[in-house]
């Protein structure tokens, strides 16, 4: 049976973001069940509400993360947010900046941010800001990418082995200018960050294999038409649904079943 994250990401996004976003959502899920005893039965999760999804973008990981509606979305996208609107995952939402948040003190019991704290410039704000709206004891589950993803990349290793330095920097210059990332940082510094903001690191794991992560590298490239499409149409173009999911949720699995762990990309759940 294909992994059901995997599966909902390929009938609305191309392999590449779906290998990440499904990997990311499957470690979210295993990290809850051990660190919170929040129930996966008859695969429906639970987060302790109310929750805010912070930087939802248009609505994509929660509909495919989330069996239920989220009770707060925040974006600084207009657009994005009308989209997530269409998605019907969200209770509520609000065009906002995360480092100037919209609500009192102590309003919700979860906060989940899944690969956003990397494009925000200032991010300590946004950490501040976090720790301000949630209550004590609630949960800040984060997704980020680090440093290390510049070691795991499937390009910039070819060109570091042959000893085309300049080859690596620009690519890499180039790569993290496409994805919008401003914070690609080691990942002590986030851990450092949080607990200078007030949290305790209850959770923290390396989410994605080096095998995982030169996978997403090489195939980038075939999510071009999709992305073309979103831009020109506001949707991407998915094709071959029932045929990439045979064949591509085997990978998927064996990639889920490896041991090793980089830390290309960190998950962190913090309690304030």
């Amino acid at each position: 049976m294909a992994n059901k994250y995997f599966s909902r990401y390929l009938s609305v996004a191309p392999f590449s973001l779906s290998l990440w976003r499904a990997m990311e959502a499957q470690k979210i899920a295993e990290a809850l069940n051990k660190v919170s005893k929040i129930s996966t039965k008859n695969e429906i999760l639970q987060l302790p509400k109310p929750a805010l999804d912070l930087g939802c973008g248009f609505g994509e990981f929660a509909g495919v993360f989330f069996d239920r509606q989220v009770e707060v979305g925040i974006d600084i996208s207009i657009e994005d947010l009308v989209k997530a609107k269409k998605v019907n995952k969200h209770k509520n939402l609000f065009i906002a900046d995360a480092r100037k948040l919209p609500f009192p003190d102590n309003t919700f019991s979860t906060i989940i941010s899944v690969s956003v704290l990397e494009h925000i410039q200032r991010v300590q704000l946004a950490l501040k800001e976090a720790f301000r709206v949630l209550k004590p004891g609630g949960l800040f589950i984060l997704t980020i990418p680090t440093e290390e993803l510049n070691n795991n990349l499937f390009y910039p290793e070819i060109f570091r082995k042959i000893g085309w330095k300049q080859a690596r920097s620009f690519y890499l210059q180039k790569y993290h200018k496409v994805f919008k990332h401003v914070n690609i940082l080691p990942p002590k510094s986030w851990q450092s960050m949080l607990t200078k903001c007030g949290f305790n690191i209850i959770y923290y794991q390396g989410t994605f294999s080096r095998a995982l992560t030169q996978i997403f590298d090489i195939t980038l490239i075939s999510a071009l038409p999709s992305q073309i499409s979103r831009w020109l149409f506001g949707d991407r173009w998915i094709w071959g649904l029932s045929i990439k999911e045979r064949i591509l949720s085997r990978l998927f699995d064996r990639l889920l079943r490896e041991d090793k762990q980089t830390e290309s990309n960190v998950l962190i759940i913090a309690k304030k």
